[in-house]
């Protein structure tokens, strides 16, 4: 009798037991699949909140085709930016520049990587972008193609395949300053709230340098072009005009600086930025104040200075590969009106007159003391190899070599290290101004 009260109690616990187990179990693994991960790699359900892309949409890919996701996320930067005031133009201008950014077949394309598997290309699903041998920072990725991709998302965020958030997040650096007029590929120096406002998809598109700031040389304008009507004609653009009441909304007095140079970061991470926060000034004006001739007999304007800036260690970090700025680069005013002449800074002797690999003339000049000068980006030159020439002496025009309107200024002790990361380049400011280095925005005025 002992033995089957024994039993009978065993059997009676494992009958209350049993259950409860079974209970804990079920809420451990409901608790397990509902926690959030602290580095969260989403599903295919939950990548996006409006626009999600997967490895079976990959031949879904053709933005020009209605219907097409790639056709829906291009549509959606398009109505985005007309929603907010925008013109057709513009807006157009914007997709024809992003298309041969990321491209819209895939949100959250990590840079590098170019397979149609959302799983193994897609910075969302933990996918680090791979950059050039010369980068000197993290590559980039997204349908912008942010660089580095940090200041947008962190590796393995859902973040990375929602259209929604990247199309907010360009918008909220626009609305904060993030344009530089002095990069606008039309050469007319628009700021946002100009550019906005443009009714030639063409010309508009050009404008979005201003916000990319990525490297001339390597920028198909005329397709970006092509694509910019393209998109206008698909999107009806010529139906959407610009809203003032809805952009000032959403952008403010901000984007109505006509500033040459406006920079902002928008990313508080990002401390290689703030770390060349000092380059950064209000743009005074000063009297001309170098040992030697100023370039210009007009006002002129630093649009990037020496060293490390915003650009050099940004978005277009690949194409410095010192890890910084080699010289200044300088504009004359009136240049949206015609040539602008270029004058030598100092005495010398012309070593080079060649053109420029990234757009136009370049002139090397050897001065008295050591070292070269090289004026870059050039529209033309008056000047021959050989030929001596005084400070103050007229060398050629600034126009619009290189892209931009500018005159690449660099003081090297080597000229055959120029655009190497072993340059051997040192800041020209003392050619400038009697000391110190100058500043983003700062303008000379060599009448005063």
């Amino acid at each position: 009798m002992g033995l089957l009260k024994i039993k009978k109690t065993w059997v009676l616990l494992g009958t209350l037991v049993v259950p409860i187990l079974v209970l804990f179990l079920f809420l451990f693994l409901v608790s397990s699949t509902t926690e959030e991960s602290a580095c969260p790699v989403p599903t295919e359900e939950n990548v996006s909140t409006s626009i999600n892309t997967s490895s079976a949409l990959a031949s879904d890919s053709d933005w020009t085709k209605k219907g097409t996701t790639a056709n829906q996320n291009a549509q959606k930067i398009f109505k985005a930016f007309v929603d907010h005031g925008t013109s057709g133009a513009f807006s157009a201008g914007v997709v024809g520049w992003v298309n041969s950014e990321g491209g819209f077949g895939m949100i959250g394309r990590a840079e590098g990587h170019y397979g149609n598997d959302i799983k193994t290309n897609s910075i969302a699903y933990g996918v680090t972008p791979r950059g050039l041998s010369y980068y000197t920072t993290e590559a980039g990725g997204g349908i912008f193609q942010f660089t580095p991709y940090t200041k947008y998302a962190p590796l393995g965020s859902s973040d990375w395949e929602n259209a929604d958030k990247m199309i907010a997040f360009v918008m909220q650096a626009v609305a904060s300053g993030d344009w530089n007029a002095s990069m606008d590929l039309t050469g007319k120096n628009h700021s946002f709230a100009d550019a906005v406002k443009l009714t030639d998809p063409k010309q508009a598109t050009l404008t979005w340098q201003a916000y990319e700031r990525g490297s001339v040389a390597h920028i198909n304008q005329a397709q970006k072009q092509a694509d910019a009507q393209k998109a206008y004609e698909l999107f009806d653009g010529g139906k959407y005009q610009y809203d003032e009441a809805k952009f000032q909304a959403t952008f403010g007095k901000k984007s109505d600086s006509s500033k040459v140079g406006t920079i902002t970061s928008t990313d508080s991470n990002d401390s290689e930025l703030e770390d060349c926060s000092d380059m950064i000034s209000g743009g005074e004006t000063v009297a001309f104040s170098g040992e030697f001739a100023p370039m210009f007999n007009v006002p002129f304007i630093v649009v990037q200075p020496y060293g490390r800036t915003p650009w050099s260690l940004g978005g277009g970090a690949w194409m410095y590969p010192m890890g910084r700025h080699s010289g200044v680069d300088l504009q004359g005013v009136g240049f949206d009106k015609g040539d602008v002449s270029v004058f030598s800074v100092t005495d010398g002797t012309v070593s080079q007159v060649n053109p420029d690999p990234m757009g136009g003339f370049y002139i090397v000049i050897k001065p008295k003391f050591e070292g070269y000068l090289y004026y870059g980006h050039m529209k033309s030159s008056v000047v021959k190899t050989g030929q001596k020439i005084k400070a103050g002496e007229k060398i050629g025009v600034m126009g619009t070599g290189g892209g931009v309107y500018h005159v690449h200024f660099e003081y090297n002790t080597d000229i055959s290290t120029i655009g190497q990361a072993s340059s051997k380049d040192k800041d020209p400011s003392f050619l400038l101004q009697k000391s110190g280095t100058v500043r983003q925005d700062q303008k000379f005025n060599p009448k005063k």
